[in-house]
């Protein structure tokens, strides 16, 4: 069966590529080769898999992020119109181009994207649905439609805590702790934030920049109560 041995294939591409045991060049290059052989053999929603794979490579690894979205695209454009049914990585493919969109400060575009993926069954990969409701969040922070806000951040809270993710536990609140900060209620804001520095510092360094992020939100809180000391402690941190 082609599709099953596409799909132990793709698994193997995963695991190199979370281990870092194979050349990324050489990685990013099979793919793509992979990537014409579907194309002539018109496997669609195979050549999404692997669009969607190679996006992850340039984005993770290469911090390439215009080919990231270019491979984004090209999965997304490979599936717009197949049923979630037969092919349930489409939420994936939606959410991964949504955040791109994001990123790249299109934010109605993003939106659409993310409502759609919204709507499908929840998928088999965590993250996707962590970052389908944050990045929800996100989009409507952004907008200063801050109780829409903060019902997508709650969301994405109930789903870390149902799989047991502490760190997305902890990012939830610190967003939703951002939008009390916005909003200048400061004594809701800081015991989320608190909650945000410390689970993030816990996880690890890949956590960090999430950390640091509310690190500063609460030193500005500190800098407006007239909190020098409490300040100056957040920044040595």
């Amino acid at each position: 069966d082609y599709g099953a041995e596409l799909q132990i294939l793709l698994g193997r591409y995963q695991y190199l590529q979370n281990r870092d045991l194979t050349d990324i060049n050489e990685r990013i290059a099979s793919m793509e080769g992979l990537l014409k052989t579907l194309k002539n053999k018109n496997y669609p929603e195979y050549q999404a898999l692997v669009a969607l794979e190679l996006g992850n490579n340039y984005f993770r690894k290469k911090q390439n992020y215009i080919q990231a979205f270019e491979n984004y695209v090209n999965a997304y454009n490979l599936v717009k119109d197949a049923d979630a049914k037969d092919f349930p990585k489409k939420k994936k493919v939606l959410v991964n181009l949504g955040n791109s969109y994001y990123n790249f400060g299109e934010i109605q575009k993003a939106k659409e994207l993310l409502l759609e993926a919204d709507k499908l069954p929840r998928s088999e990969d965590t993250l996707t649905n962590y970052n389908n409701k944050n990045t929800l969040g996100l989009v409507y922070r952004h907008n200063k439609m801050y109780d829409s806000a903060i019902y997508y951040f709650n969301e994405t809270w109930k789903l870390a805590k149902k799989d047991g993710k502490k760190v997305w536990c902890s990012i939830a609140m610190g967003n939703i702790g951002t939008c009390y900060y916005l909003q200048g209620k400061y004594n809701m804001a800081l015991p989320l934030l608190n909650n945000d520095i410390e689970g993030c510092i816990a996880n690890g360094k890949q956590s960090y920049d999430n950390a640091l992020t509310s690190l500063m939100t609460r030193a500005d809180i500190h800098l407006k109560q007239n909190k020098p000391a409490e300040m100056a402690n957040d920044i040595r941190l």
